[in-house]
């Protein structure tokens, strides 16, 4: 990879014309790279292929005449790709001048790297997760009953945030999937994102295999990306938070033993129970001052939904 290395950008929108025109915008103004575009749309029905098209029309367009998921659209793009690396990206991100060959830069100094993830902030400037550890039973339990951020503080790392390496740049399990570049190397010997899943986790389960190929996960916060997060979500936090925990316990049961997701399962939803007897008393003592804040809401969403769908595997 050089200066002019050539870049493959792939970008699944789903219903987000209005973020995915931001973010192609960003890509287009990128300078140091030759960027190959690919945005492959998932039955959007709010006129995105005709923005695409009329916009954007040096981009590389797939409209599927359904909602694949994400790892199956991705696969598409990635299969016809030509650059190196190979950056999937969402589409209610923003790149800042230079991401790319920046981008490239961190690919050189890691040569080792299957892939490499950067910083990413949110709309309210904070920062946003973006290196992650593989689960286990011992920090499933942690993460259970809330304490995940204060293993965090402590240098011990959780599926949903692990430390930032020494320096802001180094090793990690795994990297967010908003902002995922691989390397063609690792990609063509570790293969696409795994298909059978439809969202979430695509990440975590394509780099324990590139691993297990010899192939190292890379953090980077030489160059920081702006993600809204949650755009094609509607709103429904308690189904998506679910879909994150399921994805954890296929993990689990696939790499490490159907005991171990038995038991992790056992302990996230002995923890929504915990932590939705805190949330519940907390949102009606809101509501009687005056009004229930967004957090508790959404805390009391997430965990109603954990032991809705706990109780129906059961029955």
């Amino acid at each position: 990879m050089g200066q002019s290395a050539r870049i493959s950008v792939v970008i699944v929108s789903y219903r987000v014309r209005e973020l995915l025109r931001r973010c192609l915008g960003s890509v287009f103004t990128q300078q140091g790279v030759e960027t190959e575009a690919w945005v492959v749309d998932n039955a959007s029905e709010d006129g995105t292929c005709e923005m695409v098209e009329t916009e954007f029309p040096a981009v590389r367009l797939i409209k599927n005449a359904e909602n694949l998921g994400f790892a199956r659209a991705n696969n598409q793009a990635l299969a016809k790709a030509t650059g190196d690396p190979m950056l999937l990206l969402n589409p209610d991100t923003e790149l800042p001048a230079a991401a790319l060959r920046t981008l490239v830069q961190v690919f050189q100094r890691h040569p080792e790297a299957g892939a490499v993830g950067l910083a990413m902030r949110g709309p309210d400037g904070a920062w946003q997760p973006a290196c992650h550890s593989f689960p286990g039973v011992l920090n499933i339990s942690v993460e259970s009953i809330g304490l995940h951020w204060v293993a965090l503080r402590l240098g011990a790392g959780t599926a949903v945030a692990a430390p930032v390496p020494r320096g802001g740049e180094g090793d990690v399990d795994w990297v967010a999937g908003a902002c995922f570049a691989l390397s063609r190397a690792a990609y063509e010997r570790v293969g696409g994102l795994d298909s059978s899943r439809f969202m979430y986790g695509e990440e975590m389960d394509w780099s324990w295999r590139a691993r297990k190929l010899g192939f190292k996960t890379v953090f980077s916060n030489t160059v920081t990306v702006s993600h809204q997060g949650g755009a094609s979500g509607f709103g429904l936090r308690g189904t998506l938070f679910v879909r994150n925990l399921e994805a954890r316990l296929k993990f689990l049961e696939r790499y490490r033993g159907a005991w171990r997701a038995a038991l992790a399962r056992e302990l996230l939803t002995l923890g929504a129970l915990l932590r939705l007897a805190y949330w519940a008393p907390r949102a009606v003592l809101e509501a009687g001052a005056g009004g229930t804040t967004q957090r508790t809401r959404d805390q009391v969403e997430r965990f109603r939904a954990v032991l809705a769908w706990r109780l129906g595997r059961a029955l």
